[in-house]
């Protein structure tokens, strides 16, 4: 039983600027460096230029580098979940791999140390992750909204009924639906949401 209305909350490049650290860290790995605005689409790979399975090789060490140590908040992405959370149940729901499951808690855990916060982790993307997709956990959770970077992932949930806020990133234009909110910041949340 839903004791406040529910939002979905994605981390990476939702909550924090996890692309900014991985370009960093692949220039590092290979001297290659790709600009943030070239990023066409999510799937690394695509945009390097490289196989999918090197691509993973590569985001796996960062994962555990002192480059993904130090990934910073969205600009407004702290205050705004704490704003929503005096009024909706926050509900972290991620596509990360679940091998950086207890990093993924601890960084929470710190970022919002007077709150608790449940975080979930979808099957979209990792194949050791078992379970739900991000569509199936926010229709099972009967969540208010989703507040989302994936084009794919907020595709799926719009069609499951789910009224997603779409964060504007240069990987994910064009994505359309009746349950889709483009905005282009946390702040334009609260406008819509009115």
């Amino acid at each position: 039983m839903k004791i406040k209305p529910r939002v979905g909350v994605d981390i990476d490049e939702v909550l924090v600027n996890q692309l900014e650290q991985a370009i960093a860290f692949y220039k590092l790995k290979t001297g290659k460096y790709i600009p943030l605005e070239n990023f066409f689409s999510y799937n690394w790979w695509e945009v390097r230029g490289i196989s999918k399975e090197e691509s993973l090789k590569i985001d796996r060490e960062f994962r555990f580098s002192t480059y993904f140590n130090k990934l910073s908040l969205v600009k407004g992405a702290k205050n705004a979940i704490l704003k929503l959370s005096f009024s909706y149940e926050i509900i972290f729901i991620t596509s990360r791999p679940f091998l950086i499951k207890k990093k993924t808690e601890d960084f929470i855990k710190k970022t919002f140390p007077d709150k608790q916060f449940k975080i979930l982790f979808s099957n979209d993307f990792h194949i050791e992750n078992s379970g739900k997709t991000k569509s199936e956990i926010a229709k099972e959770l009967d969540l208010d909204f989703l507040i989302e970077d994936s084009f794919e992932y907020s595709a799926q949930s719009a069609e499951k009924g789910i009224k997603v806020f779409f964060l504007n990133k240069p990987w994910n234009k064009g994505a359309t639906h009746k349950n889709i909110i483009q905005i282009k910041s946390w702040e334009d949340i609260f406008k819509k949401i009115k």
